[in-house]
């Protein structure tokens, strides 16, 4: 399972980038954690949405229901539309 570390902004950006990366899997399910975040910026948001889009692109299932207040606040008030983002956070029928 990849988590999402506690910090996720600008000052971490190139960390998470190499974690994911880094984060090998040949199944084609790829489980998401972010119950671990306290802090994300709008960066933070940018690098939730750039690596959704970039499992797609590796035909990666993904499995994520956002649990994380704070991530969902943020999308929220930064006024995300993108359908293929709000349904993770759609998942748990909040």
């Amino acid at each position: 399972m990849f988590t999402f570390p506690a910090e996720l902004t600008i000052a971490n950006a190139e960390q998470f980038k190499e974690a994911l990366l880094a984060y090998q899997s040949e199944e084609p399910n790829f489980p998401i954690n972010d119950e671990a975040v306290v802090k994300i910026d709008t960066i933070g948001v940018q690098l939730i949405i750039v690596t959704l889009y970039y499992l797609l692109s590796l035909n990666k299932t993904i499995e994520w229901q956002c649990k994380s207040p704070v991530v969902r606040e943020s999308i929220a008030k930064l006024g995300v539309k993108d359908p293929m983002v709000l349904q993770y956070l759609d998942a748990q029928g909040n």
